[in-house]
C-alpha cells in the first residue's frame, strides 16, 4: 500500500512531451514525495512505482496517447 500512496501522491509529477503525452515520472519529485511521506523501504517502493509507471505508459501508448 505505501507504493500506491506514493504513486498517487505523484499524480502531477509526470514529464510530458510537447503534445501532452506522458514520458515518465519526474524521479527527483518522486524521491521528494517518498521522503515527505517517510517511506520506509525506498528501494522497493521505487521499484513498485516504476511498475505502475510502465503500465500507465503502456495504456497511454495503446490508446494513442493524449487526445
Amino acid at each position: 500500500m505505501p507504493s500506491v500512496e506514493v504513486f498517487l501522491a505523484c499524480a502531477t509529477q509526470w514529464r510530458l512531451d510537447a503534445a501532452g503525452n506522458p514520458l515518465g515520472m519526474d524521479y527527483p519529485a518522486l524521491e521528494a514525495v517518498m521522503r515527505m511521506l517517510g517511506t520506509a523501504d525506498v528501494r522497493q517502493t521505487f521499484a513498485d512505482v516504476q511498475v505502475m509507471e510502465a503500465e500507465v505508459l503502456r495504456v497511454f501508448s495503446a490508446a494513442g496517447g493524449a487526445k
